[in-house]
């Protein structure tokens, strides 16, 4: 999908609200394509490289931002000193390191993972978020086709809690899931939420459901990632 496909689908589904500030894409739009994995978040934070949704979509090409996008707040360079001469940065936010590793575990790079927020409109925080309810109707409606061009095995969700994360939004949308065993990591801190995951299937508007096996992570900016999902990622075959 180019970038005017993209905006035409954001008109089309999600209305005023593409006027909104936010992001839609974490990587390239040339990430929309078929690959293995999907990652999704919840909903971007304020944060002043954030445009109207329509501006946020543009033809990058092999770029992900969690390698190349400043989240730096106070820094005002620019040219970003976080950067080197090739686009990427030297220094990374936790968030971002921690899903760059992940990607290493997948074997893979955070440019090759289609990756976007759940809800695409920004807020201070999840739970200052207004309207989500009716915000994630609207997106879902563009990540169907989203998944539809990356017919993922898996879709990683950055965030699993019960409320106000991609992996609840997504359990509410999926078809029967059936929960997929996590191995228990004894030496965890108390307060270390589980992973979590199911295989679903979602109706995304084609003449059959797709089947996908969703995982849930513990939010990357708050937590590390899971010391056990090395072996989750061996025992489940997620590399491929």
């Amino acid at each position: 999908m180019n970038r005017d496909e993209v905006n035409h689908l954001l008109r089309q589904k999600l209305g005023e609200d593409v006027h909104r500030n936010g992001w839609v894409c974490y990587t390239g739009l040339d990430a929309i394509k078929k690959g293995r994995y999907y990652i999704m978040g919840y909903n971007p934070r304020i944060d002043p490289a954030n445009r109207s949704l329509l501006l946020s979509t543009k033809n990058l090409e092999n770029w992900s931002a969690y390698t190349m996008q400043c989240w730096n707040k106070s820094c005002k360079d620019d040219p970003c000193v976080h950067r080197d001469a090739s686009g990427r940065l030297i220094e990374r936010e936790i968030h971002q390191d921690r899903v760059v590793k992940l990607a290493g575990l997948l074997e893979t790079r955070p440019e090759s993972i289609f990756s976007a927020n759940a809800i695409f409109v920004e807020s201070e925080t999840a739970a200052q978020l207004r309207g989500a309810r009716a915000l994630w109707e609207k997106c879902w409606e563009v990540h169907k086709r989203f998944l539809a061009e990356v017919q993922p095995k898996w879709i990683i969700c950055l965030g699993n809690g019960e409320e106000r994360s991609s992996y609840s939004l997504l359990r509410r949308v999926a078809d029967d899931p059936i929960a997929i065993p996590f191995p228990p990591d004894p030496a965890r801190h108390p307060r270390y939420p589980h992973a979590k995951a199911f295989r679903a299937s979602f109706d995304i508007g084609g003449p059959s459901r797709m089947p996908v096996s969703v995982l849930g992570l513990p939010h990357p900016s708050r937590w590390g990632i899971p010391v056990r999902l090395q072996e989750f990622i061996e025992t489940e075959k997620m590399l491929g």
